[in-house]
């Protein structure tokens, strides 16, 4: 059976759309992860450092600084659609102000945190610590599929 060109060529091209249109969201997944990935680490080690007996500012403050950086990162890498292939639950695109809202919560929390570190106080740090990860526990329950 012979196929024309043109039946050819349109197969080929819906291909192409379905395979771009999967992939669409490929990059802002991956650094959303990579964000979260960061966050967590740098939030896992700044809390060691403030249980330590001789506590290193300087690190924590520029884990910290990097912290800020990765949090304030995320609120542009959720575009409408990127569930797709990702853990992140349509929720979020249902109810943007609500995420946005929470998302801005953790960062002002992670800008306390730093405001301590800078000051050097170790009580507000903890506590800050204490509220920002609340807020990244409540949001995973919220938005986040656990498969």
């Amino acid at each position: 059976m012979k196929y024309s060109p043109s039946i050819i060529i349109i197969c080929a091209t819906l291909s192409l759309n379905a395979i771009a249109k999967v992939n669409k969201f490929e990059d802002e997944i991956k650094e959303r992860k990579a964000s979260f990935t960061q966050i967590e680490e740098l939030n896992d080690q700044i809390e060691a450092d403030l249980k330590s007996d001789e506590i290193p500012w300087p690190v924590l403050l520029a884990n910290s600084s990097n912290l800020l950086a990765a949090t304030s990162s995320l609120s542009g890498l959720f575009p409408q659609g990127s569930h797709e292939n990702s853990r992140a639950k349509q929720k979020i695109w249902n109810t943007p102000t609500k995420f946005k809202n929470e998302l801005a919560l953790m960062d002002r929390h992670f800008h306390a945190l730093n405001t301590a570190i800078l000051q050097k106080d170790t009580n507000a740090a903890k506590l800050a610590l204490k509220k920002a990860n609340s807020t990244c526990n409540s949001c995973h329950r919220k938005y986040r599929s656990w498969w």
